[in-house]
């Protein structure tokens, strides 16, 4: 049996959310079907429902992207032939954002407030500084003008790329990389979505909010 969510035109995270619902709702060997009306929710539904561990394939039509979810019965066989092993690998990286430990949420491009020119020389002194310590961070999370340091032309790049080398997830507002038409400028880390956001922020054994 095949639900059908019609998200189109609902704002990040409602497709998500929905997705979640349905699956939570529905026969866990049935399928669901997303229709959304952009590639932001597509990328996130289809990012969510991978991290649960099922298959996913999407097909756009006139504008729209329908993605449909594998119930979790044919997902696990499907794994144990060894023809899942990309969900498998998201299903251990979520299992990690879970992990408590320190996140750092940055809410624009500069430290503090005041003299622009100040406040960018303090973040990248922080930001240089995080990368210094000997726990680093477990995740760290761009918000608004905080996407203008994981994208092309940030002075900070080279420091969160060393992070994110040792394992610290660097996770960028997909509604704000689109927002500031900076999506395909993305040079670090990956797009999340609000609820994939708030699930870091509220697993957090501490949180710095800069």
């Amino acid at each position: 049996m095949t639900t059908v969510v019609d998200a189109r035109g609902k704002a990040c995270p409602q497709p998500v959310i929905l997705t979640k619902q349905a699956l939570a709702a529905g026969d866990p060997a049935g399928e669901v079907l997303v229709v959304v009306d952009n590639a932001t929710a597509k990328g996130n539904v289809q990012r969510f429902a991978e991290s649960q561990g099922r298959r996913v394939e999407v097909e756009e039509r006139a504008g729209e992207y329908q993605v449909r979810v594998f119930g979790s019965a044919e997902t696990t066989s499907a794994q144990l032939s060894g023809e899942l092993s990309a969900p498998a690998a998201s299903v251990a990286v979520v299992a990690e954002a879970a992990r408590p430990g320190l996140v750092v949420q940055f809410g624009g491009d500069q430290l503090g407030r005041g003299e622009e020119q100040l406040g960018e020389a303090l973040m990248k002194t922080f930001i240089y500084t995080l990368a210094q310590l000997e726990e680093r961070p477990r995740a760290m999370v761009f918000l608004n003008r905080g996407v203008f340091l994981t994208t092309e032309g940030s002075p900070v790049l080279a420091h969160l790329l060393e992070l994110a080398e040792v394992g610290t997830e660097v996770v960028s507002c997909g509604t704000c990389l689109d927002f500031y038409g900076r999506k395909e400028l993305l040079r670090v880390g990956q797009v999340g979505n609000m609820y994939s956001i708030v699930e870091i922020l509220a697993a957090a054994g501490r949180l710095i909010s800069v």
